[in-house]
């Protein structure tokens, strides 16, 4: 993996492979879809344990990740799986939407 700062901890990336049937690397590559709809604040909010905090607006969502810009009931799908409300989506939020989509 080599010497870059990573987001989770093991016991975090461990704790994802528990609650959900996603792998470690996917579970990394839905994180990595995640930041990159907003990197600033996701970049902002990366102390451990800290990025599940920041939310990002489903507008910003839905016309960054293809899925739901082709998807007709993508607002709804969006809407179904938000926790936040007008705040938007954590990445808990984000990571169960993407798990539906595998």
């Amino acid at each position: 993996m080599g010497q870059a700062k990573s987001a989770f901890s093991k016991s975090e990336l461990q704790e994802y492979e528990e609650l959900t049937y996603l792998s470690k690397s996917d579970v990394l590559t839905a994180y990595n879809s995640y930041k990159k709809i907003d990197p600033v604040k996701i970049d902002k909010n990366l102390q451990p344990g800290h990025f599940m905090t920041a939310r990002i607006p489903c507008e910003k969502i839905i016309a960054q990740t293809k899925e739901l810009r082709l998807n007709p009931y993508g607002d709804r799908i969006c809407h179904v799986f938000n926790t936040g409300g007008q705040e938007g989506m954590s990445f808990d939020d984000f990571l169960d939407m993407y798990s539906s989509f595998r």
